[in-house]
């Protein structure tokens, strides 16, 4: 009778604790690092990001990404306020992913790169959204670092003073491993 409760004490303590997984989750999830954007198609903007990881530096176009149906819900619920400010008089806004190479590891940093494409002639408002999130963890609970920007109805001459002050800063960083 002792050896069976032995044995009991030792297949509790041996299965470790399961008190934080998720459904589907748990420590034998794949940890991910995925880039979030929130983007409403302005024709008359380049609408890029620099991806700073280490000293490696990657250039991700709007116009390459996937798009998305959702954003994390850490991600949404950062964006919100802006998020419906940008959808108001029911505007678009979409969402699209990049997920960063297994590779790239170390600190990382996230900048818009936007300018207002040659040859355009700009209406005398814009609405001008800039947003990107640095995502971390697993499949089914990513954090997310970044910020989300949006200048509706700005006049035409004030949309480059604008570009260059956020692509100046960081929208997100974080650690990856």
């Amino acid at each position: 009778m002792t050896m069976a409760m032995l044995a009991m004490a030792f297949a509790f303590t041996s299965c470790g604790s399961d008190d934080d997984d998720e459904i589907g989750g748990g420590s034998s999830a794949k940890e991910v690092c995925r880039l979030y954007f929130f983007d409403n198609g302005s024709q008359y903007l380049n609408r890029q990001y620099k991806l700073t990881v280490g000293t490696e530096t990657k250039i991700i176009k709007i116009d390459d990404l996937k798009k998305e149906t959702v954003a994390p819900e850490s991600v949404e619920s950062d964006a919100k306020v802006q998020l419906n400010e940008a959808k108001a008089d029911g505007k678009t806004v979409n969402i699209y992913s990049y997920d960063v190479p297994a590779t790239m590891h170390g600190d990382a940093t996230l900048k818009s790169d936007f300018s207002v494409k040659d040859g355009v002639e700009l209406p005398e408002k814009v609405d001008v959204l800039i947003s990107g999130y640095i995502c971390t963890g697993d499949e089914h609970r990513l954090q997310g670092h970044g910020n989300f920007f949006f200048m509706g109805g700005l006049a035409k001459d004030g949309v480059q003073g604008y570009l260059d002050r956020r692509n100046g800063s960081s929208l997100g960083s974080c650690s990856l491993k």
